[in-house]
């Protein structure tokens, strides 16, 4: 399991490493620990003794390592002090840096969620990170679909989806540029989050609603989320600017007023509103189109077959770069470094995608 090469030489460059998989080997006295961690800027094997297991420390999980003074790999392994659980949340830490290919094999998809959050302000990128911090959920959330036989219904759906929605959002705040752009990207990126617990499978492929899913649905678990994030927060989020959000995240179009629920009264709601029907729509179309053009297949959401007037398009991801140059202002936004294949091998995760896995 654990037998690949180590990245020599970047270990200091990031405070935190996500647990792709770890183990402990008795010994003679206490245990053995190796570890498999990763970071868009750097992949590392390590090792420590310990008498006693730290019984928190699981796969997913953000963890900080304490190197020792000399670094020198042993058989690809990096001998280390320990590596410890960072329970507090760090606010200027990129989650979408931390995503392990396991998660998301579409790595240009991870790279333009990782610009979006960059483009945030830093309140609302703590807030984003408070709720993701739990690396479960944070991988249900890349992992999982938008819909049961909806769009976007295969693995990683609801990140893509999620995406999706954002970049149009930026897009469209050309024609509405009285939105908060910030608002607009946070909406979009947790409109669907609370989806991560709605379905009962966790790799991805959806076969029914957890009991949360069927009594609250995934609006009621955003904004429980957003409510302790929120009081934990070191940093301070206006009042107007987190009602905006929870609007934004909870209004829906004709909805009647007994309800108690509203219609979308703000421009970022008016916004989500709208890409978030479109890139549901889109994904639906494309699916059901007919491969040379023409009338396509009839879709229960869509209603209708569609005509289109050329064969079906392959599925390319357009460049985040005309909607991030409305919000970077001449400050350069860092990518995320291109994903080494180096803890695929050492976990068995090279070939073949699993069926439905994202391309």
């Amino acid at each position: 399991m654990f037998d690949t090469e180590t990245n020599a030489g970047t270990e200091s460059q990031t405070a935190i490493h996500r647990v792709v998989a770890v183990r402990f080997d008795p010994r003679q006295r206490g245990l053995r620990a190796t570890a498999a961690l990763y970071h868009a800027y750097g992949s590392h094997r390590v090792s420590w003794e310990t008498a006693h297991p730290d019984t928190r420390l699981k796969a997913d999980l953000l963890v900080r390592v304490y190197w020792k003074p000399v670094r020198t790999p042993v058989d690809g392994v990096i001998p280390v002090t320990r590596v410890a659980v960072i329970d507090e949340p760090i606010r200027y830490e990129n989650l979408f840096l931390t995503v392990p290919s396991a998660w998301v094999r579409d790595r240009e998809l991870v790279e333009r969620a990782s610009r979006l959050w960059e483009a945030l302000k830093v309140p609302q990128q703590e807030l984003f990170n408070r709720v993701f911090w739990e690396g479960g959920r944070f991988a249900r959330y890349c992992q999982g679909p938008s819909s049961l036989n909806g769009h976007h219904s295969g693995i990683n759906g609801n990140l893509r989806h999620s995406v999706e929605s954002a970049e149009a959002g930026l897009q469209l705040r050309e024609l509405m540029p009285a939105a908060n752009t910030g608002i607009v990207i946070l909406s979009c990126l947790l409109h669907d989050a609370g989806k991560a617990d709605e379905y009962q499978d966790r790799q991805g492929r959806a076969r029914g609603l957890t009991d949360r899913g069927q009594a609250l649905g995934h609006r009621v678990t955003i904004i429980e989320w957003l409510a302790v994030a929120r009081a934990r927060m070191r940093l301070c989020m206006t009042d107007t600017e987190y009602v905006s959000l929870l609007h934004a995240l909870t209004s829906v179009s004709g909805a009647p007023p007994w309800t108690g629920i509203r219609q979308p009264m703000t421009p970022e709601a008016m916004l989500l509103s709208h890409v978030d029907r479109l890139s549901g729509q889109g994904d639906l179309v494309v699916r059901q189109q007919a491969e040379q053009g023409g009338w396509g297949s009839g879709h229960p959401h869509l209603g209708r077959p569609f005509l289109t007037l050329g064969p079906k398009p392959k599925r390319t991801l357009p460049s985040c770069e005309a909607m991030l140059k409305l919000i970077r202002e001449g400050k350069e936004i860092p990518k995320a470094e291109p994903l080494q294949t180096l803890l695929d091998r050492q976990l068995g995760l090279t070939g073949d995608h699993p069926e439905g896995a994202s391309s």
